[in-house]
């Protein structure tokens, strides 16, 4: 029964971690206005599979090293930082395009707006400081140790797979209604 207890609470705590607004969701959103789902899903790829491995990374012990030597994360915090700032300019100064005039200057053009591809998206998971608070703090509040530590790690690789896959698709989603919205004369 105590188990159940703890997949239903982990299960909220995920979910809210996944679908609330920040850097992922954010850029996903952007993504989605300006270059469209189909596009987008090497971000969403890198996204997930970046983030997964956190959640891997952080039971097998990144939680316990940025518990033993707190500078790393403030480290981590900064060089943070500084990539939220160059992915927020990127972000920034790609102009928006309609499907046709994106499709012509694609052609012609190399140097095109690009979307975030899968690399940049799962290395920026390392040093996402939402990834990286959410993922210490459920590997330290919804782990067990001895016997079972492995198994309740399982259990949250999974639930985070689930509802991190399911948020990025939503609000790529998203993005693309609002550039539908946007473009709209009226």
């Amino acid at each position: 029964m105590e188990a159940m207890d703890n997949i239903a609470a982990f299960s909220l705590f995920a979910t809210i971690a996944a679908f609330t607004p920040g850097p992922n969701n954010i850029m996903l959103a952007a993504s989605g206005a300006n270059f469209g789902l189909k596009r987008t899903l090497p971000h969403i790829t890198g996204v997930n599979v970046g983030f997964l491995c956190v959640v891997i990374s952080g039971g097998l012990g990144l939680g316990g090293l940025f518990a033993l030597a707190p500078f790393l994360f403030d480290m981590v915090r900064i060089f943070a930082i500084g990539f939220l700032a160059y992915l927020a300019y990127k972000i920034a100064t790609t102009s928006p395009h309609s499907d046709k005039s994106l499709q012509s200057q694609i052609e012609t053009d190399n140097s095109a707006p690009q979307p975030i591809g899968f690399w940049t998206a799962f290395l920026f998971q390392w040093m996402n400081p939402k990834a990286l608070i959410v993922v210490v703090s459920a590997i330290t509040a919804y782990t067990n140790s001895g016997d079972t530590f492995l198994l309740s790690l399982v259990a949250i690789v999974i639930i985070f797979a689930i509802v991190t896959f399911l948020s990025t698709l939503l609000w790529c989603w998203l993005g693309t209604l609002i550039a539908q919205f946007l473009s709209s004369p009226r």
